[in-house]
């Protein structure tokens, strides 16, 4: 929501909002239940550790054969988790603390992790939101009253749950049955281009 990528000639140019504010406060809105609790990671959405891995995460992205049908939830959690590594040890860990929490958060009503199914209505309904209300994020004056506006409530859900996929895959990550670090990246790359990407994942960790 803050870059993304173009393919451009025989490469790719990694475009970008020259303010994120909107897309700041709105991930404010979303992780503030777990905010408010933790002073440690209060400086999380001020720090620019957000923004560095929005650039990193597409800059994987490009690197990779992307799935179809390719979730932005659950295969791009991968990217989202990779880039997080490449962050300062104390960013990366407030990052991990605050993926984990997320995902207890989003479990709190439920059962089980959703199904592959679930996952993609939020997304598209998350994706039409975005559309339906991206006019309002011009207008400095609207964006208040936008956030408060029961419209990016999708959105919100959809932000929730992408951050609860890599939440799973931290989770994951920490236990390493794998052998090496790099054994573990393997494998994931490895599971990629599945269609059902993660899901198993997010039933063993959520």
């Amino acid at each position: 929501m803050v870059t993304w990528p173009e393919p451009s000639g025989r490469g790719w140019v990694i475009n970008h909002l020259l303010d994120a504010e909107v897309f700041l406060r709105l991930l404010e809105r979303v992780y503030s239940p777990v905010l408010v609790r933790s002073a440690r990671l209060a400086p999380i959405l001020t720090d620019r550790s957000r923004l560095e891995m929005a650039v990193t995460n597409d800059v994987l992205q490009v690197q990779l054969i992307p799935s179809e049908p390719y979730s932005m939830i659950r295969h791009h959690a991968l990217m989202l988790f990779e880039a997080t590594l490449w962050l300062p040890p104390r960013e990366r860990f407030r990052w991990g603390e605050l993926y984990s929490a997320i995902a207890d958060m989003a479990m709190s009503e439920r059962i089980e992790a959703p199904t592959v199914g679930e996952l993609a209505d939020i997304e598209s309904n998350g994706l039409e939101a975005m559309r339906l209300t991206a006019g309002a994020t011009n207008d400095p004056s609207a964006v208040d009253a936008l956030l408060e506006d029961r419209a990016v409530e999708p959105i919100a859900r959809y932000q929730l749950w992408a951050t609860a996929a890599i939440g799973a895959l931290w989770r994951d990550f920490a236990s390493r049955e794998a052998p090496t670090e790099m054994q573990w990246q393997d494998d994931q790359l490895a599971r990629y281009p599945d269609e059902s990407y993660l899901a198993e994942t997010l039933r063993r960790w959520l």
